[in-house]
């Protein structure tokens, strides 16, 4: 079985919470589509939901986009004709923390505050075998193992989950260790063991948490402003830790080829590390005027994309260390970007 890997954020919730109070009223509950090529947005934004849109996804091919929303509903979208392929997925009670498509595209996971997990059929739209129950309080984080046959979950009862897509149900006892809310999950894209002890190093919240792409390191960003290098074999940090940040790291990604590390930061900076002397590659990236939210690397590892509270979308290139073409502007990502497969085109989210 593969492993998985969690961090519990409530400080992250607590950020979070008080910039969507600061921009509720300007929000437009829509899903834009954005050129990496021109930088620019593709086609007329995607809106049906009636509220904030709280975590997106594409489908591995790059054809669909499922969106889920604090209006409790799903919805499907192709990425060709921007429109939604049917009637949304309502089954849900309260707000949709968290969706994910399947790694052969057959399925989407939701994850809700209604404390329940639902698997859906892309194919029919309708809801497969009865909802996922089990934790004592609201779903933060869901996620497909690599071959698909299993779900993992984190919750704010502290909690990690495994379940069975096949019998839907519990896989043993529940993984318990963490001490505050679970809100983030994945899986090692590669076969491993047992887990063994808690990975102890930072003096503060982990916020941020992601494996290499060849699954022999886990990489960590902090409150304690610092970024570290975990090796899974032996659960111990690799060198020293990755100080640059002077305020908490909110979000840590791997290049494709596992060379690099991207982090962004509260206090508006993106930094770009080597993994083999854990020293930063030139200078931080200072675009943004506010809180960077997310961060990822291109598929081919030659572009960085940012999110950021200062409502914009910043793409720039490793090589040359500049931005490419005119920051994306208008919206306010409180989800993850997303790239699509083939490089293509990225999504953000306005919230409200």
């Amino acid at each position: 079985m593969t492993r998985l890997f969690a961090s519990g954020v409530w400080k992250q919730a607590r950020l979070l919470e008080s910039h969507m109070k600061a921009t509720q009223i300007q929000s437009d509950k829509t899903i834009c589509l954005w050129s990496v090529e021109t930088g620019k947005a593709v086609g007329e934004p995607y809106k049906s939901h009636t509220s904030s849109v709280l975590s997106v996804a594409f489908s591995p091919d790059g054809k669909y986009i499922v969106s889920g929303s604090s209006d409790n509903t799903i919805y499907l979208w192709s990425v060709e004709t921007s429109k939604a392929v049917r009637e949304p997925y309502r089954n849900h009670t309260s707000s949709v923390l968290s969706v994910a498509f399947s790694p052969d595209g057959k399925y989407i996971v939701s994850g809700s505050l209604d404390k329940t997990i639902h698997l859906w059929s892309v194919e029919t739209g309708k809801a497969v075998g009865e909802p996922y129950r089990s934790h004592t309080f609201l779903f933060l984080s869901v996620a497909f193992s690599p071959d698909g046959k299993y779900i993992v979950s984190g919750s704010y009862d502290n909690t990690i989950h495994l379940w069975s897509v096949e019998t839907g149900k519990a896989v043993g006892e529940p993984y318990e260790g963490h001490t505050d809310s679970v809100w983030s999950v994945a899986f090692s894209p590669v076969e491993s063991k047992a887990v063994g002890e808690p990975y102890e190093g930072h003096t503060s919240s982990v916020q941020s948490v992601a494996f290499s792409p060849d699954g022999k390191y886990i990489v960590s960003g902090s409150d304690d402003n610092t970024i570290h290098l975990w090796s899974v074999e032996t659960g111990k940090a690799v060198g020293k830790p990755y100080e640059g940040h002077t305020s908490s790291v909110l979000s840590v990604a791997f290049s494709p080829d596992g060379k690099y590390i991207v982090s962004g930061s509260l206090n508006n900076t993106i930094h770009l590390w080597s993994m083999e002397t854990g020293k930063a590659v030139g200078e931080p990236y200072e675009g943004h005027t506010d809180t960077v939210k997310s961060v990822a690397l291109s598929p081919d590892g030659k572009d960085i994309v940012s999110g950021s509270f200062d409502k914009t979308i910043h793409l720039q290139s490793v090589e040359t260390d500049m931005e490419i073409g005119e920051s994306c502007q208008g919206h306010i990502n409180l989800a993850p970007l997303h790239f699509c497969t083939g490089i293509k085109f990225m999504i953000l989210v306005m919230v409200g």
